[in-house]
């Protein structure tokens, strides 16, 4: 099939273009800023891809809003905000968008207290977020009452608060890479800081979610919790089903991982470690949370604390107790990874020593060899996720 090429300059003319597309199209644009603009009820029957037309010199998108619109693709672009206020992209009322290898920035500077916010996507359905770079944020990614969503392979650091979800079914949150967050942690109203958070905000919680070989290096920063999960309505809103697996994460949080108020799931073949100043003043041993689930098995992770608080039906069976600093108790990390890990350890350095204890019970975080596989960061192609969102062959790749 041959893509059709337009190339514009301007808003008006990248809207015209968008409705005059007919067939798959590529519209190119040119260097320069395209400054707030809307595109609505923009729903062609191919797809359609927006990209720069050089891509030494990216076009830069101020703030975008993509409302009641279809089968659009946003490639190599540069979402640029410096103003501290809403999202510089979002999405409502949609589906079958695709943003790819573009870049979200706020202000790049050592400030933390005005950077404007990377994307939002409300009442969508097949919502894919692949291969970007996200820096210099307050947020990252803020997903509302939508279904069938993809993050996979994005890069984030230098934000005050990482992925949330509310409210939504069928998500897959594979192979991203967080480190060096940045919260405002002083004030009347200090952050929360999380990479990846579930929480409610209606009558209902999330269901069907795998968050797999996603790493969480924040071994030389202040706490970080790294994957938290909970119901703010308890029992009346409760989270299904959720698989989260061969994740790694260093820091100094208790809430390595943590899932609360959900019915069904696994956590399995994780490795969640202390950073050095783990288990020292406000400092904490990172740990696997569980508590009020229903049915859930927690399996083959490395971990330097597990609690168990109101679990039903829980199941735990071949973890491995890493060293725990304020006890003094558990494998040390020289015996479960050949190396003590430092403050700018990389995921890498938590691959489990051969013939470990870990090694030997098959647990925690472990390099992908082939589509399929728990562990990793390596190419990975669309077909994992086509049974969900009938992606066109491609790959995408962690560097």
């Amino acid at each position: 099939m041959t893509v059709k090429t337009m190339v514009v300059g301007t808003e008006a003319a990248l809207l015209a273009a968008l409705r005059a597309a007919s067939g798959e199209t590529e519209i190119q644009l040119r260097p320069g800023l395209y400054d707030s603009f809307i595109i609505a009820n923009i729903n062609p029957t191919a797809k359609v891809t927006i990209t720069s037309f050089d891509p030494s010199n990216r076009a830069v998108i101020d703030t975008l809003f993509v409302n009641d619109s279809s089968n659009l693709t946003f490639e190599d672009l540069y979402f640029h905000d410096v103003t501290p206020a809403g999202p510089q992209l979002r999405i409502m009322r949609s589906h079958d968008i695709t943003v790819v290898d573009s870049e979200f920035a706020g202000n790049i500077d050592a400030s933390n207290l005005n950077d404007a916010s990377g994307l939002q996507m409300t009442d969508s359905n097949r919502i894919s977020i692949l291969n970007n770079d996200f820096h210099d944020l307050t947020f990252t990614t803020l997903a509302l009452r939508s279904n069938n969503l993809v993050f996979a392979g994005n890069v984030v650091t230098k934000v005050r608060e990482g992925m949330d979800f509310s409210d939504v079914d069928h998500v897959i949150i594979d192979r991203n890479s967080f480190s060096a967050f940045q919260p405002m942690l002083t004030g009347p109203a200090p952050d929360h800081p999380d990479a990846i958070q579930f929480w409610t905000s209606a009558s209902r919680g999330s269901t069907d979610v795998e968050i797999t070989n996603n790493s969480f290096m924040f071994g030389n920063h202040v706490p970080i919790q790294g994957i938290f999960i909970r119901s703010e309505l308890g029992d009346a809103a409760r989270h299904s089903d959720f698989l989260i697996a061969n994740n790694v994460y260093q820091g100094q949080s208790r809430h390595g991982i943590t899932l609360w108020d959900t019915d069904g799931g696994q956590i399995t073949g994780n490795t969640v470690v202390s950073a050095p100043k783990g288990g020292t003043g406000y400092y904490l041993d990172p740990a696997i949370n569980t508590q009020n689930t229903r049915g859930v098995e927690v399996d083959h992770n490395v971990s330097a604390m597990m609690f168990s608080v109101r679990d039903t039906g829980r199941m735990a069976h071949d973890n491995v107790d890493a060293w725990d600093n304020q006890t003094g108790v558990g494998v040390k990390y020289a015996d479960l990874f050949g190396k003590t890990p430092t403050s700018t350890a990389v995921a890498s350095d938590f691959l489990v020593k051969a013939g470990s204890v870990a090694d030997l019970l098959d647990a925690g975080f472990a390099p992908l060899t082939r589509p399929g596989d728990r562990g990793g960061f390596s190419e990975l192609p669309y077909e994992r996720y086509q049974d969900m969102l009938d992606f066109a062959p491609a790959t995408y790749h962690i560097p």
